[in-house]
């Protein structure tokens, strides 16, 4: 099964790809670490905005993205396990995706929730302000005309199933075995 994740800033994504891997067995290709990666080895800052913009130039040459990369690693790896490709953010990521057979889960919440998950979790790419966390929510809001740029509400839209996460943990947890139940 190749499962995508995407979701909004602070939405519960790593949450739901923790309870795949730890409680399912799923192997994980992270989005996140193959920029950070890119990024350290250019010597330039870590964070969102860095991300995003490596994340733009890769989609520029490629329109599925990281996604694309991260498969070929586990192409290399021997397919045939359980895999999640976290986290897409245009939909021609998302088209990836289900052009290989995958399926999209699109996780969200609150933005108010989402904020307060960003300040206790201190990630290198969550060290902002209330007022630049707005900036980021009202990017991903507009999107982009572009196609090929980060999109994230767009991808939600185009996702297969929506995780509503604004509950406890159980109620995630719930949310993701009624889809894998789904899913098959």
């Amino acid at each position: 099964m190749i499962v995508g994740i995407t979701g909004s800033i602070g939405g519960g994504k790593g949450t739901v790809v923790d309870f795949l891997k730890d409680k399912k067995h799923f192997t994980h290709y992270s989005s996140s670490d193959h920029l950070i990666s890119i990024l350290e080895s250019r010597n330039e800052a870590v964070d969102r905005d860095g991300m995003n913009r490596v994340a733009n130039e890769l989609r520029a040459n490629n329109s599925a993205g990281v996604p694309a990369e991260t498969y070929k690693k586990y192409l290399a790896e021997g397919e045939g396990r359980d895999v999640i490709l976290e986290s897409l953010h245009s939909v021609p990521e998302v088209d990836f995706i289900k052009s290989i057979g995958g399926v999209v889960i699109g996780v969200t919440a609150d933005p108010n929730i989402r904020f307060d998950r960003i300040s206790k979790r201190g990630s290198v790419k969550d060290n902002v302000s209330k007022e630049k966390f707005i900036a980021q929510q009202e990017r991903e809001e507009k999107g982009s005309n572009n196609s090929n740029e980060s999109n994230i509400f767009d991808t939600l839209r185009q996702a297969d199933y929506i995780i509503e996460n604004n509950g406890t943990l159980e109620d995630l947890y719930t949310q993701i075995e009624e889809i894998l139940k789904k899913i098959g």
